[in-house]
């Protein structure tokens, strides 16, 4: 009986041992991105029949042993997290892109672009009460190029955050092929021990961590293979099939001036969230010869509304006359009309001799200065831009609402896909996570019982030595 007591004792402390590691292995893990708790599954072994019982046979428990190793999970909440990471992923980007923008648009400010048209069409006003002053004229020439300028800045600040977006794009496909590449690792790994019969519980909480963070790049969706490795998505599209991966990369659109995302073989990922899907919403997605996107709408706008108020004006300086001219001047007040808001410029012809401002609508006529108020009269009459009619300010006033509004509602969306995914977070954290507290609770009455066993195996051979020394 003595034998079956120590091999009782000794079972114990092996399989507290085990679990005193496993729940140390937890508490150190109590903070690790991904992990997921793992705890030991203790058994009791089928008793043996006790010996020498006579007739009336007796069995005798063998103490405790560890069936496996588990690693807790609940793949509902795991998958309701990795989708709701890529939604939070994609607003998020979107958020922090339109923040970006917004100083731009920033109305009203004493330098923006509606005190600039303002002030261009007051010079108007003051050439048309003195049509012969040449600082007049001067100065009216002056706030136009500081006109141009703003247009210029503008657009090209627009451009340059889209060249930044484009690059973010090409750094966000590197991250996620190195991400693929890690996970196609991790799959061999994991499909090796799984064939030897092992669970391999860490390698499980590294894959899982490598699909939270691919998640957040794009929209995965993944299955489990019967050898523990995950093939991973991208839309219809392979991305890890078990340890192959299959390459993103970014191919340069002359078309559209900007890097469009595909596989290696050519085909084209069907992108509906993360932080790639949301950078590509904001710099513009090709379609065809055509951008699409946030940037590229500001732009067109910008452009259309540049254009717009050079052609109105050129129209007039044209048809009118310039100090004592006897025909009309036939020039243009802006040259590069037609290339938008980046291209426009002042004519250099009326730069060098401002007497060719159009101020007069009849021929040598010194003091007439109606051309001059007409033009000075479209900051408040409507005028073509690309294909509806609207006076210049209230198109711009829409511009500037459209991306403070665009900013207002990433921001407002971002926020409710965080707190959404917070929310499943806490969720599954606490079905899978470490509680420290009750890890703690755990690792004591480990110990005890651990003690405990101790304890038999010490009194076991106090017993056999008593007995050892009674019969010596």
């Amino acid at each position: 009986m003595g034998f079956v007591m120590l091999n009782i004792a000794s079972r114990a402390l092996a399989a507290q041992q085990l679990a005193m590691d496993v729940t140390g292995q937890n508490l150190a893990n109590a903070t690790t991105p991904g992990y997921q708790r793992q705890q030991v599954v203790l058994t009791d072994p089928p008793p043996v029949l006790l010996p020498g019982t006579g007739s009336q046979p007796n069995y005798v428990g063998q103490g405790v042993t560890v069936s496996q190793i588990t690693r807790v999970s609940n793949a509902f909440l795991s998958r309701s997290v990795r989708a709701q990471t890529s939604q939070a992923g994609s607003w998020s980007a979107i958020d922090t892109a339109l923040a970006q923008l917004q100083p731009l648009f920033a109305e009203p400010s004493s330098t923006g672009l509606a005190e600039a048209m303002n002030s261009f069409f007051a010079a108007w006003q003051t050439v048309s009460q003195n049509p012969t002053s040449l600082p007049a004229r001067t100065a009216l020439l002056g706030q136009a190029q500081q006109l141009v300028s703003n247009f210029q800045g503008l657009a090209q600040q627009l451009v340059n955050e889209q060249s930044n977006l484009d690059q973010s794009v090409s750094t966000q496909v590197g991250q996620i092929n190195h991400l693929a590449a890690q996970l196609a690792t991790v799959n061999q790994s994991i499909a090796a021990a799984t064939g030897t019969g092992s669970t391999p519980n860490d390698l499980l909480n590294q894959r899982g961590e490598l699909l939270n963070q691919l998640a957040k790049l794009a929209n995965i969706s993944y299955a489990v293979n019967p050898n523990g490795s995950v093939d991973v998505y991208l839309g219809s599209q392979a991305l890890v099939l078990n340890h192959t991966t299959y390459t993103l990369t970014t191919r340069f659109n002359a078309a559209t001036g900007v890097h469009d995302v595909v596989f290696q073989n050519g085909a084209v990922p069907k992108l509906s969230s993360g932080s790639l899907y949301g950078t590509l919403q904001v710099r513009g997605i090709s379609q065809g010869s055509t951008l699409v996107g946030d940037i590229p709408t500001y732009l067109r706008r910008l452009n259309t509304l540049a254009t717009g108020l050079a052609t109105a004006v050129n129209h007039l300086q044209a048809s009118g006359y310039g100090l004592g001219g006897t025909s009309p001047t036939g020039l243009p007040f802006f040259t590069n009309a037609g290339l938008g808001a980046g291209g426009l410029a002042v004519n250099p012809t009326l730069l060098a001799n401002p007497n060719l401002v159009a101020a007069a609508s009849a021929p040598s006529a010194p003091g007439n200065g109606s051309n001059a108020l007409a033009i000075a009269d479209l900051a408040q009459t409507p005028v073509a831009l690309g294909g509806t009619s609207s006076t210049l300010a209230s198109y711009w006033t829409s511009l500037v609402n459209q991306v403070g509004l665009d900013g207002q509602s990433a921001s407002q969306r971002s926020t409710t896909a965080t707190n959404t995914l917070s929310d499943l977070n806490s969720a599954l954290q606490s079905q899978v996570g470490v509680n420290p507290d009750q890890a703690s609770a755990n690792l004591i009455q480990e110990e005890q019982s651990y003690r405990a066993a101790a304890q038999v195996i010490t009194t076991e051979q106090s017993t056999m030595d008593a007995l050892l020394a009674a019969v010596g």
